[in-house]
């Protein structure tokens, strides 16, 4: 399956719900310059709905769109409740998937005259003339190319083993101790796991992970079922900055500044972030290709995988094993790092230890078996005095394509930053032994 089917299947929902939604005229003014037209649409009831939009919209001049749909009041109740919409700022990729999609159909349409042409042409020279026509049709692509083909990648890879250098390098983590575990950072087509206990660090590390894609000039595309977009960015910012959330404090001259230089180059960097609670993991499907289709993404990353909405299957670990799977097919879709995070069980503290193992993970069986890396972030429990202040670990528990490892980081609380510590590795330590503290 490509990016264009699963696109085609939303995308023209998406468009026309947004449309109807939107009472500013935003939206429809995107439609009219995109060039697409109500013919474009595929769905004959998505094609009524918005002729009849733009019907009441060239009748009545000025009027809202939420106006102009009452004359397709027999469709409104499921544009508006049952489709998928997304932001007007966020609508330019999914115009052009349908209009990209309508010229494909033309094309294939053309291809097919031509052929029948072909069949029934009474003479040789006709036959060809038709086939050269048919193959003439320009397809126009909606991925970002075409797959390479066998000799290519080989030619590739021998000229990568000569040299050293990557065609496609990986992308860097933050911690430069987990990039020499890695090989470099992070890799296409690969599913990482990264868990934690609550409040132990996930969604900071992942922050940290998106300002060092971003840095080396990834579009980055993060999905927040848990944090609200507008917290994200603040954290983003105080990572950057070294500024402490300031809450309802002012913030002092020395902090503006510093502020203000972190907020122009978040500014400046190519992420983007979902926070709204989605009704099944299609919907963010949907919004990931979307972005991805309008420029490759380099990094996505999910916070996190038990808040996606139920499959329906029969028991939530099962759920979960899906959607696990579901985020390896579309890393390797996507040809993108897919950063999965992860909540794990209390087993730990029942244990006594403190410390997580893969078993541990809720769904945890189809998560091992789909990741290509998982890493717990463990920090010492409060008030503990075995460990210094700041003390972290992040113990890689599997690694498909290197080797495993416990690394040692300083956590800076303040400000939500992992950083690397002098004695990064922790050397000669099971990941499974048992710690000489009570959790």
């Amino acid at each position: 399956m490509s990016i264009s089917d699963i696109r085609d299947l939303v995308a023209e929902r998406t468009v026309v719900a947004t449309v109807a939604a939107d009472t500013t005229g935003a939206a429809l003014r995107a439609w009219t310059a995109s060039g697409c037209t109500a013919d474009d649409l595929t769905e004959p009831y998505l094609r009524t709905a918005m002729q009849s939009m733009l019907d009441a919209v060239a009748v009545r001049g000025a009027c809202s769109v939420a106006d102009a749909l009452a004359t397709a009041d027999k469709y409104a109740d499921t544009l508006l409740s049952d489709l998928t919409r997304c932001e007007t700022s966020d609508l330019s990729p999914y115009l052009r998937s349908v209009r990209i999609h309508a010229q494909q159909r033309e094309a294939m349409t053309a291809i097919q005259r031509h052929l029948h042409t072909a069949a029934t042409a009474r003479t040789p020279e006709d036959r060809l003339d038709a086939l050269s026509a048919a193959k003439a049709v320009h397809i126009p692509s909606i991925t970002a190319g075409a797959d390479k083909t066998k000799a290519e990648v080989l030619r590739e890879l021998y000229e990568q083993d000569l040299t050293g250098i990557e065609t496609t390098p990986p992308v860097p983590t933050s911690l430069s101790s987990l990039d020499r575990v890695l090989g470099g950072g992070f890799r296409g087509s690969r599913l990482y796991v990264l868990s934690s206990r609550p409040g132990g660090g996930k969604t900071s590390l992942a922050l940290a992970m998106l300002a060092a894609a971003c840095r080396a000039g990834k579009r980055v595309a993060f999905v927040s079922l848990e944090m609200e977009a507008s917290e994200l960015h603040r954290r983003l910012a105080s990572y950057l900055s070294g500024v402490p959330l300031l809450g309802n404090r002012k913030a002092k001259p020395d902090e503006a500044v510093a502020l203000r230089d972190a907020y122009a180059t978040m500014s400046d960097w190519q992420y983007e972030i979902w926070d709204r609670p989605p009704r099944s993991y299609d919907e963010i499907v949907q919004w990931l290709c979307a972005h991805h289709e309008q420029s490759p993404l380099g990094l996505v990353i999910l916070d996190y995988l038990q808040l996606l909405p139920s499959t329906g299957a029969e028991r939530d670990d099962l759920s979960i094993g899906q959607h696990a799977t579901r985020s390896k097919m579309l890393a390797k879709l996507l040809v993108a790092p897919f950063l999965l995070i992860a909540q794990p069980n209390r087993a730990a503290e029942q244990r006594g230890d403190g410390r997580y193992r893969m078993s541990d993970l809720r769904g945890s069986g189809q998560i091992e078996q789909d990741a290509d890396w998982i890493g717990f972030v463990w920090q010492p429990p409060h008030g503990s005095k075995a460990y210094p202040e700041g003390y972290a670990e992040l113990d890689v528990a599997k690694h498909r394509h290197g080797p495993k490892a416990r690394l040692r980081l300083d956590w800076h609380g303040a400000t939500y930053r992992f950083a690397d510590s002098p004695e990064d590795l922790i050397s000669g330590v099971d990941t499974d032994a048992r710690s000489g503290y009570s959790a």
